[in-house]
């Protein structure tokens, strides 16, 4: 993929992404198949995740994560599969529809939102008192 596209891809999201290390599974519903995979960032769009296998881009994808609030269950579409040095990476695009999914996926957010600016304020408050 030449820079130009890449570029391009990062132009394309909406949502804003946050950084996630979730423990997941992932249904390929065309090929039948359930992988555990890492959710590596998560937006109200879609997920960066870490898997053992690519996936075909298109894929009817379901994503599992288990939240304080329950399980989230998000049905997708793989947009397109990276190679990194710690195997697949897979992008994949949200399809919400449920009110109450989309709710529970906003809380998640929010928690992660939380955490992350939780360690940056720490992260600052340790550079300080060096």
């Amino acid at each position: 993929m030449s820079t130009r596209n890449r570029i391009d891809l990062a132009e394309r999201r909406v949502h804003r992404r946050y950084p996630a290390w979730l423990d997941a599974a992932l249904h390929d519903r065309g090929a039948s198949v359930l992988v555990p995979v890492t959710v590596v960032d998560i937006s109200v769009g879609g997920a960066l995740l870490q898997s053992p296998h690519p996936l075909t881009d298109g894929a009817d994808v379901a994503l599992s994560l288990t939240t304080p609030g329950g399980t989230l269950e998000l049905d997708g579409h793989a947009v397109r599969t990276e190679e990194s040095w710690l195997g697949p990476q897979v992008h994949i695009g949200f399809e919400l529809v449920d009110p109450a999914t989309r709710l529970q996926l906003f809380r998640l957010l929010d928690e992660l939102q939380s955490e992350f600016t939780r360690g940056q304020s720490d992260l600052a408050k340790r550079r300080i008192r060096q």
